[in-house]
């Protein structure tokens, strides 16, 4: 794991010029936030002066322990640590009560990058910008205005964007024990904001030449058939049925039924936008169903719906 993440450091370090602030992400990630603050450090010395050309450095994983690391800590970074735990628990209990918990990591991630700059941390003010921000820059205005930062929006959004490729979205699902059309349209909508690209017979599973993860058309609904959230892994190949319910001019304004076209399948995830692998695009996008090219909507076998829509 930490060689893997080496070899992500080295292929972006130089490239995107993010540093110090990308491996924090990456690492925080893959690692928890226990290790946010001393990890990157580790990483970075091992790594040298390497180039985005150069062969990435190893690092033993037996030292990469949360006892070990602990034990070599300063007192004012374990009291760091220990705050940004704290401070971090803050944010995922809040996002849950306000009904935003799929907007989590993101909270966590301008928190973390940003943890230097915020003294007395109001996780309520905090969260709170999340619940009435109608989007991404006027989230991010509306922060550094708030509490006098000044995080530039396409970093962030390059570096959100990678980050939530790295991992699958936790906080997303809202019933884990059955496979369910919200569930599958926040999976959808999931993939759109990761990046995901567009490859033939994939389904959600990360392309490790191309450190980015990837589905084909019906690939982005068997990935959510597949994925067991509670082990965090992806199960067996599964068949990907669904049926002709009618013409998609009367399609029903539930989210995660499905669309149909002669060439691909769409997830509609509801204000009008529907979600999916496009070959043309070479990535899953999203776009308004208005526009869009569906003739067919449909449930897909395996999912359960509303009643009044008929379905699993």
């Amino acid at each position: 794991m930490a060689a893997k993440i080496a070899k992500i450091l080295a292929a972006f370090v130089d490239k995107k010029k993010l540093g110090k602030k990308l491996g924090i992400l990456v690492l925080s990630i893959a690692f928890g936030l226990i290790f946010l603050l001393v990890l990157p450090v580790v990483v970075m010395k091992s790594m040298g002066n390497i180039s985005g050309n150069s062969v990435a450095p190893t690092i033993d994983p037996a030292y990469l322990t949360e006892s070990n690391i602990k034990a070599h800590m300063s007192d004012s970074n374990r009291e760091k640590v220990e705050r940004m735990e704290r401070e971090g628990q803050e944010i995922e209990t809040k996002m849950n009560e306000l009904g935003i918990k799929e907007q989590t990591i993101k909270a966590q991630l301008i928190y973390m990058t940003e943890v230097d700059n915020l003294t007395n941390f109001d996780a309520d003010a905090f969260c709170n910008l999340f619940l009435y921000s109608t989007d991404d820059k006027a989230l991010l205005d509306s922060i550094n205005q708030n509490f006098g930062l000044q995080i530039d929006y396409e970093e962030f959004m390059h570096v959100y964007t990678l980050t939530m490729n790295s991992t699958i979205n936790e906080y997303m699902f809202s019933d884990t024990d059955t496979k369910n059309a919200a569930d599958l349209a926040a999976w959808a909508d999931n993939a759109f904001i990761s990046g995901w690209k567009y490859r033939k017979d994939c389904y959600g599973e990360k392309i490790k030449e191309e450190l980015v993860r990837c589905a084909d058309e019906a690939g982005l609904i068997e990935g959510y058939l597949r994925y067991d959230p509670d082990n965090k892994k992806f199960g067996e190949k599964a068949v990907v049925g669904y049926t002709i319910k009618g013409d998609a001019s009367a399609k029903p304004e539930v989210k995660g039924i499905g669309l149909y076209s002669e060439d691909n399948l769409g997830v509609y995830i509801g204000n009008d936008q529907v979600v999916y692998a496009s070959k043309d695009n070479g990535c899953v996008i999203k776009e308004s169903f208005s526009e869009g090219h569906w003739t067919k909507w449909c449930t897909f076998d395996d999912i359960r719906y509303p009643s009044e829509i008929g379905g699993r």
